[in-house]
């Protein structure tokens, strides 16, 4: 079955989405994105997935081709033709064409495109039995915008499947950041521990600090060591694909005691109840 993409103004095929080999994101890998999730043919969190798009567009000095109406008309149509239960979302903006080949491009020669896949949620038993992570040394370069580089993330998947890892865990001279593709949290004496700076504050980040006040639950956002990761009484990720997802194991120790902790089966529960 062909699968529906939006390209440059158009819902097209996926096939007749083409990117230019001249494209700034092609050959000096410049380009912005965003991911959200569908749900039958909505898309929840639109408005701030949107919101961080166009702040991380702005940060990289692209300017956006279409105004945002198109993009949410975009989102409904490609959720409608390609039907899926629930859906991956991305949105992609390129640079455009680079000028001779050099660091410079033409910012009106953009392209955007969204693309729409299937998302196969994470079997349940990972969310009641927990994950494990790998650490790594690394911080990301622009780090509060969402660009395409994940070439260190990339280059690390053997490590992380080799060690039946659900992710990499960024740290850095003593600093704990954030995951490959999620944020990460302690819990420790009940309150959610966070770093602040240094990492992309997702969606569903956000909302979680937004909704722990009626949960009773504090979070804390400041730097977190690595040597507070074997104190921790819990920890978790959040994501939007992922949701919240409970971890029980960093490298080769147990977090508290190697099972999914009260607090973190809490906040499960409340993401799947729509609380977060």
């Amino acid at each position: 079955m062909s699968k529906y993409c939006y390209f440059n103004g158009k819902i097209v095929t996926e096939d007749k989405a083409k990117i230019p080999v001249t494209d700034i994101a092609v050959l000096r890998g410049y380009a912005i994105f965003d991911s959200l999730a569908g749900e039958g043919s909505k898309a929840p969190r639109l408005v701030e997935h949107l919101d961080r798009f166009y702040r991380s567009a702005k940060s990289a000095g692209i300017k956006v081709p279409v105004v945002r109406e198109e993009l949410v008309e975009a989102i409904e149509s490609l959720l409608k033709k390609n039907k899926f239960a629930q859906t991956k979302l991305r949105i992609l903006l390129t640079g455009g064409q680079t000028i001779n080949g050099g660091l410079e491009y033409d910012d009106k020669s953009a392209n955007i495109c969204i693309l729409a896949d299937e998302l196969l949620p994470l079997p349940n038993k990972i969310y009641e039995n927990g994950a494990s992570l790998i650490t790594a040394e690394y911080e990301r370069p622009l780090s509060e915008i969402k660009t395409t580089n994940y070439s260190f993330a990339v280059s690390k998947q053997k490590d992380r499947k080799k060690a039946k890892a659900i992710e990499i865990l960024y740290v850095l001279e003593g600093k704990v950041y954030e995951c490959s593709t999620s944020n990460f949290f302690i819990v420790k004496d009940k309150e959610l521990i966070t770093a602040k700076d240094g990492i992309l504050k997702g969606v569903t980040r956000k909302m979680l600090i937004k909704a722990a006040p009626k949960m009773n639950l504090k979070v804390v956002e400041r730097d977190l060591t690595v040597a507070e990761l074997k104190t921790a009484d819990e920890a978790f990720l959040t994501g939007t694909y992922k949701g919240i997802l409970p971890i029980i194991k960093i490298d080769d120790f147990l977090i508290g005691k190697g099972v999914v902790g009260p607090i973190v089966k809490s906040l499960v529960q409340a993401n799947r109840e729509g609380k977060i």
